[in-house]
């Protein structure tokens, strides 16, 4: 019987392509909700893993697809009960297929410990440090306080009134760049907990201690698979929740880059070294030294300066030229002629600097990473 009602019998050929647009259509349909739900998902690589899947299965994919166009060019042309139901199933495809391209064009949420190091830096730090130590100081006697901000909102608290928790909101966003705070005043708690990014998951968090760590202590953090000890009062820590490993993501890669490099900036004629100390690990004090030869790390020709970055250019005259924040510099007691230091006195052109040095023509040394 034919789905217009009539009752010529069907050939083969017709039954074959009636199931296979069933097939087809089903199959496209759960494939296209996988990888719709896997490209919404702050960890691509579940959306990775579906392209791949449909890479391996290229010549299984194809036919399928080439069996959805010819469904939906059916279920357009026709009106039969079965082609107004496929036609559904083909506007959903359609929608889905719509919302894959949309996810997959967002801006890729990551972490890691090299973007944390960045983040706790500077005014941020001062921010970040600030937020959860007046928070922690709210609280009452024996209490703890969660707060995690999903989809731009804030739960209610029974201990903080609903201004605070806007004011904390405010904080987190606009001054901290995190997604969530974990305070208690309880008397065995050293430190609260800001709450970086959730990838999948897995959930970055800094650790603020109330007071300085001795060196054993940081040993024996920097020893937990999940922690790194960035200074003598700040740890990085990554929770995988209940599945996963609670091995921290990149912690050996981010402990070798971060150590001590050596740089060479060739000018004309004449080479000026540069030594990057990156700060925070163990307490050390970061500072980039540019000196005009190997040996003089320590003797009055070398400039410091003490911040994780600063940026460069070398004009036609071949003279080094050095934009840097004017509080952290320490100019020689012999300054040299050709290197020549421009002073970055406010907030908002330090920004502008740490955003736009390429479009500017300058390069960038930096204690975060060589290579990062």
């Amino acid at each position: 019987m034919e789905d217009n009602g009539t009752h010529k019998p069907q050939t083969k050929r017709q039954v074959f392509l009636r199931f296979m647009r069933y097939v087809a259509v089903t199959l496209v349909t759960l494939w296209l909700l996988v990888t719709m739900i896997a490209s919404a998902d702050t960890d691509d690589l579940w959306f990775s893993l579906m392209i791949v899947s449909a890479l391996v299965v290229f010549f299984i994919t194809i036919p399928i697809i080439g069996f959805w166009i010819y469904s939906f060019i059916k279920a357009v042309r026709r009106r039969t009960k079965t082609d107004k139901i496929l036609l559904w199933f083909h506007i959903v495809d359609l929608l889905m297929c719509c919302a894959v391209i949309y996810f997959a064009n967002q801006p890729t949420h990551k972490c890691d410990a090299f973007i944390m190091a960045q983040y706790c830096r500077g005014e941020n730090a001062f921010w970040m440090r600030s937020t959860a130590a007046r928070y922690k100081s709210m609280l009452p006697d024996s209490t703890e306080l969660y707060v995690e901000i999903k989809n731009g909102t804030v739960p209610q608290s029974d201990i903080l009134s609903e201004q605070d928790m806007k004011e904390l909101k405010r904080l987190l966003e606009e001054f901290c760049g995190c997604i969530g705070i974990d305070a208690n005043n309880y008397s065995n708690s050293g430190y609260s907990r800001l709450l970086f990014r959730r990838i999948g998951m897995g959930m970055y968090s800094f650790r603020f201690y109330d007071h300085p760590l001795s060196l054993e202590q940081q040993d024996s953090l920097n020893s937990k698979e999940n922690l790194i000890v960035y200074n003598d009062s700040t740890v990085f820590e990554y929770g995988s929740g209940a599945f996963g490993s609670l091995d921290f993501p990149g912690k050996e890669d981010f402990l070798e880059k971060s150590k001590s490099h050596t740089e060479i900036i060739k000018a004309k004629g004449r080479d000026w070294y540069v030594n990057v100390q990156p700060g925070g690990f163990l307490g050390n004090h970061e500072c980039i030294s540019i000196r005009p030869n190997q040996s003089a790390l320590d003797d009055n020709s070398c400039y410091k300066f003490y911040t994780d970055e600063i940026y460069y250019a070398v004009d036609s005259a071949g003279r080094l030229n050095i934009y840097a924040t004017y509080s952290s510099i320490k100019e020689p007691e012999k300054e040299d002629s050709n290197i020549i230091i421009h002073e970055l006195h406010d907030y908002d052109t330090v920004s502008k600097y740490r955003k736009d040095y390429s479009a500017m023509g300058l390069k960038r040394i930096t204690t975060v990473s060589p290579n990062h």
